[in-house]
């Protein structure tokens, strides 16, 4: 039956389906020649498997300039811009502690909203590496941790332009950052979907909640307004148990 009957003027007539003089394609399916079943899962994952964030890692000394930058925004799960705002004076060594501006909400007054977090001793080395290249390079006066060379007395529109300039000094920029990630990421032939920084941010909230770290310190780890956002990686943080060793579980760290 090609449509729904109905009845007109005591006739009945039928309803002309729109697909019925279209022809279909059933053989759609494109054959590669090999078995392509991490290419599939490559596709939708978003988080880096342990394996290769510790390459990422391993590829850069941890004395250069972007393994710090790098490694704190793993570490606290945070977006590429949020190291970028880090102040010298937000570090206290003797507290240790380090206070991170999560820039979630645009409708904030500030602009973004400030969490305490404790350190590491990883993320402490990290802070010292960042304040050596300060003092090599001549900017103790740039009151980022992360200074760009560069001077600029304006700044832009858009938040961010606003929040990395104070008085003239910036912080370094997002896209270099995101030019630096992407350099590495070719160099050790990530998946091209995985290359960019806030695979980081993925992959800190799966192997965290793939080791038993409880949701809401996941949660207020990586600035989640909710616990249902961090729920999101719960399923994923399942397949990527098996392939922790002990201790990655031990330090819920993937490093």
């Amino acid at each position: 039956m090609s449509g729904t009957l109905s009845v007109r003027d005591g006739k009945r007539l039928t309803r002309k389906n729109p697909l019925a003089d279209k022809p279909l394609r059933v053989n759609t399916i494109v054959r590669r020649g090999y078995f392509a079943g991490q290419e599939i899962i490559d596709k939708t994952r978003m988080h880096l498997e342990p394996s290769e964030l510790q390459r990422f890692f391993a590829y850069m000394p941890v004395t250069s300039f972007w393994y710090p930058y790098f490694f704190i925004q793993y570490f606290y799960g945070c977006r590429l811009s949020e190291p970028a705002l880090l102040l010298d004076e937000d570090i206290s060594l003797d507290k240790q502690q380090i206070v991170i501006r999560r820039l979630k909400k645009v409708s904030e007054a500030a602009g973004y909203k400030e969490h305490v977090y404790p350190m590491d001793p990883r993320v402490l080395e990290c802070v010292k590496t960042a304040q050596r290249w300060k003092v090599h390079r001549e900017q103790g006066d740039n009151p980022f941790l992360f200074p760009s060379q560069r001077r600029r007395a304006k700044t832009g529109a858009e938040r961010l332009s606003q929040l990395r300039n104070i008085d003239g000094w910036q912080a370094v920029s997002r896209f270099t950052a995101h030019r630096v990630f992407k350099q590495i990421s070719k160099a050790l032939k990530l998946p091209d979907n995985l290359q960019h920084s806030h695979v980081l941010r993925h992959t800190r909230a799966t192997l965290l909640l793939a080791s038993g770290v409880a949701e809401e310190q996941v949660q207020y780890l990586l600035g989640h307004s909710n616990v249902q956002m961090t729920r999101r990686y719960l399923g994923v943080a399942e397949s990527v148990r098996d392939t922790l060793n002990s201790e990655v579980l031990r330090k819920g760290l993937g490093l």
